[in-house]
């Protein structure tokens, strides 16, 4: 009678380990689809974000390369209305005066220009440098992510093993019963 006794008090103690495994076997899995869920939400997102800022970032490279251009096309423009300006004014001969204004004014057109490309060659540098920024940021969040999935996938693996754990307290429930019932 003890025996059946410790073997009633090892199956309580069994019931109940099996009933914890279960439900923290349901928890677990709970929690993975809900981080699987989150994990595609998250993924969606991120794509999305890294598509929209791509797209943002490349339109405003190409608006810097078309301002490029045309400001060196309305140099060259001005440049060869100067050099008409000069050519027609030459059979005047220029005095000297004249000849210092028209070059300063060349080398000012000169400077605003070599100012103007500075400027947008540094504005084109910095969004390239942002872009990266933000590539980088976005490499980061996926990597996190794959991270989490892989995380997951071992909590599932755990979830296995707890479920083949139940299994041997239901065969071991099953044996007891079975001596209960031989001792009977």
């Amino acid at each position: 009678e003890k025996q059946i006794s410790a073997k009633d008090q090892l199956i309580k103690e069994v019931q109940k380990e099996k009933d914890d495994l279960l439900r923290s076997n349901q928890q677990l899995l709970q929690k993975v689809q809900e981080a699987q869920k989150q994990y595609q939400l998250n993924e969606e997102k991120v794509h999305k974000e890294f598509s929209e800022k791509r797209n943002f970032h490349l339109n405003q490279l190409n608006e810097f390369k078309c301002r490029i251009e045309q400001l060196e096309l309305d140099k060259e423009k001005q440049r060869q209305d100067t050099l008409a300006q000069i050519e027609a004014m030459q059979p005047l001969q220029l005095n000297n005066e004249e000849r210092e204004k028209f070059e300063q004014e060349i080398n000012q057109l000169k400077q605003k220009f070599v100012e103007g490309n500075e400027q947008n060659k540094k504005k084109l540098d910095e969004k390239e440098s942002q872009y990266q920024s933000n590539d980088n940021d976005l490499r980061q969040q996926i990597e996190q992510l794959k991270n989490t999935i892989e995380q997951y996938q071992n909590n599932e693996t755990r979830n296995n093993a707890l479920a083949a754990k139940a299994a041997q307290v239901d065969a071991l429930q099953s044996e007891l019963a079975e001596a209960k019932a031989n001792n009977d």
